[in-house]
């Protein structure tokens, strides 16, 4: 498509520039002519002129479909690909800034990259193909002194239309960078608007969405007033050179050393060049926001994946319950302190493993490590005796089942939420799933069932369903190895005490860390550690399975022996 489109360019500039020489023939028909004018002569010339004007009128349709086209094609094919790249991006880069920016950005960004190819582009490429050829008609049939002065001036309007894209440029970047904190500021209101309201705080945050929408206008004002002082300034100078042009044509035609025939003919040529060199200048003073749009999207679509690494000894992940070890693991955030200083703990398999530890210590940040969301430092976690970066992210991430403190519904149905976990699940698993969760409540409130459809972020559903929702799908998941973090939040008692018995039930054939702050009686715990925030290291507080009375249900011997440093 982009192929036509530059051949229907290139078509209608050749059209464009036929024209000066048909006006020139009839001007030269009538100053030369002292008797009859030749009516038949003009007719013909008269008749091919509206022949180009009908072609030209049809490329220019053709060229906008064709342009149309290929932009709307190019759209799709981005947000396609963007889609898919942020959904493999890391988690790191995705936490940086919020989802309401970087999607409002993309889209802004993908409107001016449209309208660049659909409209800023097609006329840039007719511009200068009939800039150069109106130069070499130019070359052929006026003196080098004519054709050389039309070059200088082109070259200064030029030099000087390269300065203004600069400048433009710059003001492009500052206006993009503070719409960003516009939308952030946005979405971050909207999304923490009960927190707002609760604090009788949304006058503070207007004036501060004031503050910015003031920067922001001030700055595109005087980007404005300065595009429109350059690019006028520019526009009336590329107006006189056009006039000095025709003021040295007319001299050399008063001296003899210029023809009538070459003296038209320069006339219209030397107006189309300066209509194409200000129409060029025009499209370098207004396509920065465009040229900006496009360079972003290079940069985003240039960002490292997560999954761009080398898989030569990729191997299976465990299909079955294994321990799960870390030796010597340390790592911490760039901007904090380290977490992990060459802790050592082991998981065992077929069992419950309870972690405790204080806001902050890191136990979030250990599931980010298990599912290869960040790497450590130094170190090493394994499944079983294979160390996890040897396995592939996704097929990692498949073996597990993850609950995380954050329970994300999305404005789905029901049984789209869960079968998140698995794809192809029956109706039948996904509910034995939901009451396994302890969800059959909710199943008989919802209208149409695990068809209902849910609100944003799970509107409608208590702080205890939603966290019921993601225990569903690691139940419906079924995988070897669980992984839970704070799962008994926001559940009454009667909901921890079913959520303990579906552990109790699992823990024969998985291997189940659970990290908490919280004991729960009902639940056999085999080893409970401490993570020490100040070592950052695992302690072991207490050995062997736990029940309801806190007695030793076996002997630790029988389990497979925890190397951790002891302080």
């Amino acid at each position: 498509m982009i192929a036509i489109v530059l051949v229907v360019q290139a078509a209608s500039a050749g059209l464009g520039s036929l024209q000066p020489w048909f006006f020139q023939r009839i001007v030269s028909l009538v100053v030369s002519r002292h008797g009859a004018f030749p009516v038949a002569e003009g007719l013909r010339l008269l008749e091919c002129l509206a022949l180009i004007y009908l072609a030209a009128a049809l490329l220019q349709a053709v060229g906008g479909y064709a342009a149309s086209w290929f932009s709307s094609g190019l759209l799709r094919e981005l947000q396609v690909d963007f889609f898919d790249r942020i959904s493999r991006l890391p988690l790191q880069k995705l936490q940086e800034e919020s989802a309401g920016e970087l999607f409002t950005r993309f889209s802004a960004d993908t409107s001016q990259a449209q309208r660049f190819l659909a409209s800023f582009l097609p006329s840039v490429i007719r511009d200068v193909l009939t800039a150069i050829v109106v130069t070499v008609i130019l070359f052929a049939a006026c003196p080098l002194v004519l054709t050389g002065a039309t070059f200088l001036i082109v070259a200064v309007t030029g030099a000087l239309t390269a300065r203004l894209h600069f400048t433009m440029e710059r003001f492009a970047r500052t206006q993009r960078a503070q719409y960003g904190a516009i939308n952030t500021l946005l979405d971050e209101t909207i999304q923490g608007i009960d927190t707002l309201k609760t604090h009788a705080s949304e006058e503070r945050r207007g004036r501060r969405f004031e503050g910015l929408a003031r920067e922001f206008r001030d700055v595109s004002v005087e980007a404005g007033k300065l595009g429109a002082t350059l690019s006028s300034s520019l526009d009336v100078l590329s107006k006189l050179g056009g006039l000095l042009l025709i003021v040295l044509a007319y001299h050399l035609l008063a001296g003899g050393r210029l023809g009538t025939d070459a003296f038209l003919l320069f006339f219209f040529y030397a107006g189309m060049l300066q209509m194409a060199v200000s129409s060029l200048v025009y499209a370098g003073a207004t396509f920065q926001p465009q040229l900006v749009g496009l360079q972003n999207i290079a940069r985003f679509f240039n960002e490292p994946l997560e999954d761009e690494e080398p898989q030569e000894h990729s191997v299976p992940a465990p299909a079955e319950s294994v321990a799960i070890e870390l030796e010597g693991l340390t790592f911490g955030y760039a901007e904090g302190r380290p977490l992990f200083r060459e802790a050592d703990l082991v998981v065992p398999a077929r069992g419950i493993t309870l972690i405790h530890g204080p806001s902050g210590s890191g136990k979030s940040t250990l599931i980010n490590l298990l599912l290869r969301f960040y790497a450590p430092r130094r170190g090493k976690i394994l499944l079983g005796n294979i160390p996890i970066d040897m396995i592939s992210r996704p097929e990692l991430r498949r073996t597990m089942g993850v609950v995380l403190q954050d329970h994300f519904i999305f404005s789905e149905s029901l049984r789209d939420n869960i079968q998140i976990a698995d794809a192809n699940a029956s109706d039948d698993r996904i509910e034995d799933a939901l009451r396994r969760a302890h969800l059959e409540s909710l199943l008989e409130r919802l209208p149409g069932g695990i068809d209902c459809r849910l609100g944003p972020r799970g509107k409608g559903l208590s702080a205890g369903e939603r966290q019921r929702i993601s225990i569903a799908r690691v139940l419906l998941r079924d995988a070897a190895i669980m992984v839970l973090d704070e799962p008994w939040s926001n559940l009454d008692d009667e909901a921890r005490g079913i959520l303990a018995l579906v552990l109790n039930e699992c823990r024969a054939n998985k291997t189940i860390l659970i990290m908490s702050h919280e004991d729960i009686p009902s639940l056999d715990v085999d080893r409970v550690f401490v993570l020490v925030p100040e070592a950052g290291r695992f302690v072991e507080e207490s050995r062997g399975r736990l029940g309801p009375s806190g007695s030793v249900l076996h002997p630790p011997e029988a389990l497979r022996p925890t190397r951790f440093a002891e302080l």
